[in-house]
């Protein structure tokens, strides 16, 4: 570290408590026997899924407002609620 500081004048940013916490839940729910394919689909579902709900409650369920918020054609949001259940 202290090479470090020497050579670039600062110290390294220590990566951030969230994202180390995020990376061990990630890496806790690897299972090498499915497929890499599968595995990511159903973390992408996850995300989806709670940043919607995130998204909708922070506006109040205005899907107008959350399209735009979240950068959105408004239609795609609506069929992204559907799919994720996040709507109801």
């Amino acid at each position: 570290m202290i090479q470090v500081y020497a050579s670039l004048g600062a110290l390294p940013e220590a990566p951030r408590a969230q994202d180390a916490l995020l990376d061990d839940l990630l890496a806790r729910s690897i299972d090498v026997e499915r497929p890499y394919g599968d595995q990511k689909d159903d973390i992408v579902d996850r995300f989806t899924r709670l940043y919607l709900q995130a998204l909708l409650a922070h506006t109040g369920g205005n899907q107008t407002l959350a399209a735009r918020l979240a950068g959105l054609d408004r239609t795609y949001l609506g069929r992204l609620l559907s799919k994720h259940g996040a709507g109801r």
